[in-house]
């Protein structure tokens, strides 16, 4: 019998893709699409082949269901109709990086769905699994060292900050209701369709345009994850009982600076212009996050390093 997932912001980059990766199953996006284009209207009119990329393809055999997580009551009535098998919470602020422009919106997107989404599971006695989506950003700066899930967390941002309120509010009301989660923390998703101007998008983007792309902080190392690993690591976690009540690193486990980054892209574009500048205040220094737990218990492989994962993404945005 096909088990039927809800996936909370689904009609968006990382949560399409998913959707895809479970199209053989019963798979229900809830998603506030009004929200969405709020924040990125101008995106949304600027990308349009991609968005319907996402509808045309990712998100085919889905059920898209609009409706505001925050509205209790809406959202009461949708999980009661489906009475999903498993969860998976996508829904935030789509950008990390306007978290401080939009500080109400950041905290009440994640920490107050997160809240309203378990509230109701406990009322309709939700025996599934709820996957939480949590941040890097949670552990603030990585002062050089490879950081595993009992590292010290320390966010410096807002977007950390909620997210990491969201982790322990996932925790707290699991194990006090009886409640089987996980807890995923993904670092810089990039690929096909993303849209919110995250930075492989912003260079891709600037090189097929012959637009000379900036490196805030050319020394800053991200462990750059291509969305089909990333979803695969939602896949391992969703089927396997090792991942109860765990938190997981879900990435590629190997930092990469930008300035490689764009040496990497300029292989491709060779006439690309490459312009240093000082790095971004307010964003923490990052690095690579240690996956060994999720390859030890998940069986957690990532395929795509960097040059392969930018080669695909090039592809993509390429055709016609």
């Amino acid at each position: 019998m096909k088990k039927k997932i809800v996936i909370t912001g689904g009609s968006g980059f990382i949560g399409s893709h998913l959707a895809n990766r479970f199209r053989e199953e019963k798979v229900y996006i809830i998603d506030n699409n009004r929200s969405y284009l709020n924040f990125n209207y101008d995106l949304y009119k600027s990308y349009y082949k991609e968005i319907l990329f996402r509808q045309k393809y990712l998100l085919s055999k889905a059920k898209i269901i609009n409706c505001d997580l925050k509205n209790l009551y809406d959202l009461s009535t949708v999980l009661e109709n489906i009475r999903p098998d498993h969860v998976v919470h996508l829904a935030a602020l789509p950008l990390a990086n306007i978290s401080k422009e939009y500080s109400q919106e950041a905290i009440s997107s994640i920490v107050h769905t997160t809240n309203n989404l378990l509230e109701i599971l406990r009322k309709i006695n939700f025996l599934g699994k709820f996957v939480y989506t949590s941040s890097s950003m949670v552990y603030g700066e990585f002062g050089g060292k490879k950081l595993d899930e009992k590292s010290p967390t320390n966010p410096i941002s807002i977007y950390g900050a909620a997210k990491l309120a969201g982790e322990v509010i996932t925790k707290g009301f699991c194990n006090s209701f009886g409640l089987n989660y996980s807890i995923i923390r993904p670092s810089a998703a990039y690929g096909p369709s993303d849209v919110n101007r995250r930075v492989i998008q912003i260079f891709l983007d600037n090189a097929i345009k012959k637009i000379p792309i900036e490196i805030k902080g050319s020394l800053s190392k991200i462990d750059f994850t291509f969305v089909e690993d990333l979803v695969s690591g939602f896949e391992c976690i969703i089927k396997s009982k090792k991942s109860d009540k765990e938190i997981f690193n879900i990435t590629r486990g190997h930092a990469r600076s930008l300035m490689e980054v764009a040496f990497i892209i300029k292989k491709h574009f060779p006439d690309l212009k490459i312009i240093k500048k000082p790095h971004e205040k307010g964003v923490p220094k990052r690095g690579t996050l240690s996956i060994n737990k999720a390859k030890k218990l998940l069986n957690y492989k990532p395929k795509y390093n960097i040059e392969k994962g930018i080669g695909e993404y090039i592809k993509h945005l390429l055709r016609k």
